[in-house]
């Protein structure tokens, strides 16, 4: 079932995994910092683990899902719960469900037009440095055969 946002549960969660990890923990590979996507597994070496995300909570929608790994996997999740989505509990009524759906998809959204903007800024770099160290690559034939 769909609740309203829960400041507190959020707060909870926050204090506990900085108390389980420290306050100025990280991730050795990547260098996050959020807490969210942090765990106190004991691991000593970074496993590379991508799991399904089901967009709109699996009990809601058991076949909208989409590659993620464990850091963006989590930090969704977390902006749901955010966001008043139950995952656990969801409701069985149409309408809390299609509410379920709707928050789901619009945070995957949120987060993939985020990602598409990054590429876009990066491409437009590249794209400059090209014509200052390039001048002539726009006039090269891209991708066709001889």
């Amino acid at each position: 079932m769909s609740t309203e946002p829960n400041p507190l549960a959020t707060a909870n969660r926050a204090a506990r995994r900085t108390r389980q990890l420290g306050p100025d923990a990280a991730c050795v590979t990547c260098g996050v910092a959020n807490p969210v996507v942090l765990r106190a597994d004991g691991r000593t070496k970074p496993v590379p683990l991508v799991e399904e995300h089901h967009i709109a909570g699996w009990r809601v929608d058991n076949e909208l899902v989409a590659p993620q790994c464990l850091n963006c996997h989590a930090i969704q999740h977390e902006q749901l719960r955010q966001l008043g989505v139950d995952l656990k509990h969801p409701s069985s009524n149409p309408l809390d469900q299609l509410l379920t759906w709707l928050i789901g998809v619009g945070e995957f959204l949120t987060c993939l037009g985020a990602r598409a903007h990054e590429w876009a800024l990066r491409l437009r770099e590249l794209i400059h440095w090209l014509d200052a160290h390039a001048p002539g690559w726009r006039d090269m034939a891209l991708g066709t055969a001889s």
